[in-house]
């Protein structure tokens, strides 16, 4: 059985352990127990600090941290160090084979993950969590229990979602906004967090240079009934292929 390092030995890190243990003999990381303690029979191993140390003897690593920003900044340590990061999906979690799921994210049972959606990296998925059909969820996503994420949505990167959301169909959230508990958001609305947001590209993804709040006529690139390109699928869409805008929107829907 191969060993698996996860990364933060409390709640969070306790249930992950209930499903990587039929699969890796587990170890714990934690800057808040002493070298040697068992947490739930499982000995922590080591500190935050000894990552680097620790690779010569593990391989695999989960970062089970709910914290979207410190489980940014440990994955992204842990990528340097070299270790292979596992996805732990819950056997009881129901997800389909026409689904994409990057590394190291985990996903509890009773999940459901439906055909074409497209989940990140490092993402944690809470029990009873829908993410329809052609969803997509960016890197460093935390979901809480009973949360439905529809049809065509994007979430951003570092979102944190609430339990008893609904985030209905072609939404867009933006990056680090934290969706409140009981939260109802309809078709058609965009949402963002309180700090300022440059706006994406509706086609990429990518950042443009642009502030959510620069007035369309002080652009370059926006797309009446369509929103912001960035440069790149500015020239590919309109220069090189000569779309019009009903092709464009077609394409951002697909």
């Amino acid at each position: 059985m191969e060993k698996l390092l996860i990364v933060g030995a409390g709640g969070l890190g306790r249930m992950v352990l209930e499903i990587a243990s039929d699969k890796y003999d587990c170890y714990f990381i934690d800057d808040g127990f002493d070298y040697g303690y068992k947490v739930c029979g499982t000995e922590v191993v080591g500190k935050v600090k000894d990552l680097k140390n620790l690779r010569v003897r593990f391989e695999n690593l989960v970062v089970a941290i709910g914290n979207n920003k410190i489980r940014e900044s440990i994955a992204l340590t842990a990528k340097e160090l070299n270790y292979k990061i596992p996805s732990i999906i819950s056997s009881h979690a129901y997800v389909s084979r026409f689904c994409s799921i990057g590394e190291g994210s985990i996903i509890f049972p009773y999940a459901c993950i439906q055909n074409g959606a497209k989940v990140g990296n490092f993402v944690v998925i809470s029990s009873l969590v829908e993410i329809h059909h052609d969803s997509e969820m960016d890197d460093f996503v935390l979901v809480y229990p009973n949360s439905t994420i529809r049809a065509f949505s994007k979430v951003g990167r570092c979102v944190k979602i609430g339990s008893n959301v609904s985030i209905g169909n072609n939404l867009v959230i933006s990056i680090e906004t934290v969706v409140t508990d009981g939260t109802i958001l309809q078709e058609v609305e965009i949402i963002m967090s309180n700090k300022k947001q440059k706006d994406q590209c509706v086609l990429c993804w990518t950042e443009t240079e642009y502030d959510k709040e620069t007035p369309i006529n002080q652009r370059e690139h926006y797309i009446e009934t369509v929103g912001q390109l960035c440069t790149a699928c500015f020239q590919k869409t309109y220069e090189s292929n000569n779309f019009d805008n009903e092709d464009v929107i077609i394409k951002i829907k697909k």
